[in-house]
């Protein structure tokens, strides 16, 4: 494919991703030529599209997030790049049961109805790992704590700026970071979303917006006293700007602009324990050869 110079870029509508493009958005670094068009929507979405993509029945983005739990079903049509991506270390997703409920472990939601941010997202892939059998209920994240509030459900998973917030009314029984400790018996940080770029670019191109990309989020590293107040004004979130920036400092930071041993050993981990458990198909590979002065991750 000869080099592409427009580049359609997608991203989730948090906070995060905003910060990591917010450099290339507003070009305040050196893009090499290409010019860029910034979408933003709800990560399920962008799942969606993605394994439509992949499948032919739309087109896609050159380069976009996605949850980590999409990319079995896409790896045919896209690769990992190895910038952007979201880990829980010590945190990640929250569960919230309503005050009064008496469960006091995730392991006493088995069998319950569970407020879910999405069918193909990263916590709904965790959950059925660390839970087991329960009864999801997809519901959008912005609306997950009224939902477990209401008793509509009996539990629920919190994404985003969210799952640092617990609301009147709600117990949080603790991070899907724990528990995947727990399950695994290690402290490989969990995977949460990545970026990936349309397989059908040239290696050049590849290598050009990989290094455009890791600019971009050393840039909002870099400035971010300066880029998060403008970020949160044109998202209109409802977080204070307290809470927003612990959110970003705890994934926009060194492992965002790379993929270090125990990221790749830990989503290596993840990918063989979900495919186990059938909850996609294998990817073969191995990400501990991965050598990071390359491109792009292959599995």
């Amino acid at each position: 494919m000869d080099k592409t110079h427009h580049i359609r870029l997608a991203l989730s509508s948090d906070s995060d991703d905003a910060v990591m493009v917010f450099a290339l958005q507003n070009q305040l670094i050196d893009l090499q030529g290409y010019s860029f068009e910034v979408v933003s929507d709800d990560i399920e979405n962008l799942n969606q599209i993605a394994q439509q993509a992949a499948s032919k029945h739309v087109k896609g983005f050159h380069i976009s997030a996605i949850s980590a739990a999409t990319f079995p079903l896409v790896s045919h049509a896209f690769d990992l790049l190895p910038v952007g991506a979201s880990f829980g270390f010590s945190w990640g997703p929250s569960i919230v049961v309503a005050q009064e409920s008496p469960a006091q472990s995730i392991k006493d939601l088995a069998g319950l109805r569970l407020a879910i941010p999405g069918a193909h997202t990263s916590a709904y892939a965790t959950a059925q790992m660390v839970i087991g059998d329960f009864q999801p209920v997809f519901i959008e994240f912005q609306h997950i704590a009224k939902a477990v509030i209401s008793k509509k459900v009996d539990g629920g998973i919190l994404i985003h700026e969210a799952q640092l917030i617990t609301p009147p009314g709600l117990r949080n029984l603790g991070y899907l970071t724990k528990y995947w400790h727990e399950v695994t018996q290690t402290s490989y940080p969990l995977p949460l979303g990545v970026i990936v770029c349309d397989n059908s670019l040239s290696d050049k191109d590849k290598q050009s917006l990989t290094q455009i990309y890791r600019n971009s989020i050393q840039y909002g590293i870099d400035h971010i006293e300066d880029v998060l107040p403008q970020v949160l004004a044109s998202l209109k979130l409802p977080y204070s700007y307290r809470d927003s920036k612990i959110y970003i400092t705890r994934y926009v930071e060194a492992s965002a602009l790379n993929y270090s041993p125990a990221m790749r050993q830990g989503l290596q981990l993840w990918l063989d324990y979900g495919a186990n458990r059938n909850l996609w198909p294998s990817c073969s590979g191995d990400l501990l050869d991965f050598n990071h002065e390359t491109f792009c991750l292959s599995l």
